[in-house]
């Protein structure tokens, strides 16, 4: 079992949402985004390599109450802080500590199937 490792950039504007955007930490992704942030008229573009996303993913959350509550319960019992939130109807990531990724990943697997 592993995980993927995606840093994430982000682009922030005062007052503003801030956008989260993944990407590899190569020139080209950081080039974008930094264009991307200029257009928007941000002040700023950080990337953090030391963040994770973890996502669960199924057509079946649709209709299931609780998968979210139980995701986030099960990384807080493990005492795994949660950076960012980003929910679909047929998935929930969360952006976590790369240093607790593996972790996470064993945990949340646990708790959805056994």
């Amino acid at each position: 079992m592993g995980f993927s490792r995606e840093p994430l950039g982000r682009v922030r504007r005062e007052r503003r949402p801030r956008a989260v955007i993944g990407a590899r930490a190569t020139a080209k992704p950081r080039a974008v985004i930094a264009a991307l942030a200029r257009e928007v008229g941000s002040r700023a573009v950080t990337s953090d390599e030391r963040i994770a996303k973890l996502s669960i993913v199924g057509v079946g959350m649709r209709s299931h109450s609780g998968v979210a509550a139980k995701m986030f319960e099960t990384l807080a019992r493990h005492d795994i802080n949660i950076g960012m939130i980003s929910t679909s109807e047929i998935k929930i990531s969360v952006v976590i500590d790369l240093a607790r990724g593996e972790e996470a990943v064993r945990a949340v697997h646990q708790a959805f199937l056994g």
